[in-house]
């Protein structure tokens, strides 16, 4: 392969791609309000490309995580939580986390 750029003789399909991954397991922490970690700031992140507000401050007209898991970042993972069906305790655990990763169990 050159670089990320693959011709046609050296493109495999999604199927052997799959065949192929391999998987790590991840332990992620349990996060909830009043928490102020690395983590929480992870989590803002992508509750923020999922389009959920997180209170934090506005930077060139997009909002910047704070790693703070305050009253508006609990609503939004509420609200997150409901809108993917899941138990909606305002609690970041192995369920709320995968959703947020988009990692299909």
């Amino acid at each position: 392969m050159d670089g990320l750029r693959m011709t046609e003789s050296q493109s495999i399909s999604a199927q052997e791609a799959s065949e192929e991954t391999e998987y790590v397991p991840v332990n992620l922490p349990v996060l909830h309000a009043g928490m102020n970690t690395l983590a929480v700031f992870v989590a803002q992140v992508l509750l923020i490309r999922h389009g959920y507000a997180c209170g934090g401050p506005i930077v060139n007209g997009k909002e910047q995580p704070d790693g703070e898991y305050g009253p508006a970042t609990e609503s939004s993972v509420l609200s997150f939580q409901r809108a993917k069906g899941l138990e909606a305790d305002g609690v970041i655990s192995a369920d709320t986390w995968a959703a947020l990763l988009g990692v299909k169990k």
